[in-house]
């Protein structure tokens, strides 16, 4: 597993932008060209099916489930991000961001679901059997904060996928969980997409990818 470091280089090798290149912020041709992507996939965003969000998902059985229907020599990977969201230094802590993501561990929490089991997909394939099993983590920053033309490309990625997807993922366990009225709700949504469009905010989500072979 990534040991986690005190320092910003170390822990997620994201370094953020302090304007000395300019040449950085030209991402003007990149975009176009993701743009043109998501329009040809249809984009990030989508309805979330609600019992499957709430549902108490074990990802151990996940893994359990998926090993007969593979063949001998055939592979499975997972990737999977893991929440909370972190920061490497105080702009996150503390944010609508992350008092929003706070309260959804909370929530999902009471239905049995652990969102930092995600770092255990490994784990569970090795002792399901899979051999070769292979770890990597990566970071995506909230937004287009962090330093170098890729990471700006994938934090400007991510604040546009978030931002269509937080919103509606997040109701149900916000006002059946939790408790909260929709007019509660639309507020701390209000704050979350103000944080997506701060640069100062230095938030990244550590994506976790596993995968492996049947013997």
């Amino acid at each position: 597993m990534l040991p986690i470091h005190s320092t910003l280089r170390l822990r997620s090798n994201l370094e953020v932008d302090t304007g000395d290149d300019e040449s950085e912020h030209d991402l003007s041709a990149a975009v176009a060209k993701a743009s043109e992507y998501l329009k040809e996939v249809g984009g990030f965003a989508s309805k979330f099916d609600e019992k499957e969000f709430l549902q108490d998902t074990n990802n151990r059985t996940v893994i359990k489930n998926a090993f007969p229907h593979l063949k001998s020599g055939g592979y499975l990977e997972i990737q999977d991000g893991i929440v909370p969201w972190r920061g490497d230094d105080d702009s996150f802590r503390g944010s609508n961001f992350d008092k929003w993501q706070n309260l959804l561990c909370e929530g999902l929490s009471q239905t049995g679901r652990d969102l930092m089991d995600a770092k255990n997909w490994g784990r569970y394939m090795r002792e399901e059997g899979f051999k070769d099993v292979v770890e990597q983590h990566f970071f995506m920053p909230i937004n287009p904060w962090a330093k170098g033309q890729r990471e700006k490309l994938i934090g400007l990625l991510c604040q546009r996928d978030w931002a269509l997807a937080l919103p509606d993922m997040s109701v149900p366990v916000f006002t059946k969980i939790l408790g909260w009225t929709k007019e509660q709700y639309d507020k701390l949504m209000e704050g979350l997409l103000r944080d997506l469009e701060n640069t100062d905010i230095h938030g990244y989500m550590e994506v976790y990818v596993a995968y492996g072979r049947k013997p």
